[in-house]
């Protein structure tokens, strides 16, 4: 081995730049992480528009449009999944409308 070489080495500085760079990807994976988690839980601080529903039989239902799929059965019929999160009026958390008894819609928006 040359003196070049064995010097180099013996300096420490390849420890001090692997330090150094694993220092920065510890640095780059928990500001990704914190972003990440910010920008996952700012949903609950501002929520979807409610929606109030009025149906062919006269009740209305408020809550978030969650989802949107064909009714199982019923070709070129489509139901929303809307979420009430109210289990003590409906039992549960979301309730399935088919599009075809909805009879006004009615967009709140929060500013």
């Amino acid at each position: 081995m040359s003196v070049r070489q064995k010097g180099f080495w013996t300096t420490g500085e390849p420890f001090v730049w692997l330090t150094g760079g694993a220092l920065t990807l510890a640095v780059l994976l928990v500001v990704g992480l914190i972003g990440l988690i910010v920008y996952n839980g700012m949903g609950f601080f501002w929520p979807k528009d409610v929606v109030r529903l009025t149906l062919s039989d006269g009740t209305m239902m408020t809550g978030q449009i969650v989802e949107r799929e064909p009714v199982p059965g019923k070709p070129n019929e489509y139901r929303i999944k809307l979420k009430v999160a109210n289990r003590d009026l409906y039992g549960a958390d979301f309730q399935w409308v088919d599009e075809s008894k909805i009879v006004k819609r009615e967009t709140e928006l929060f500013d």
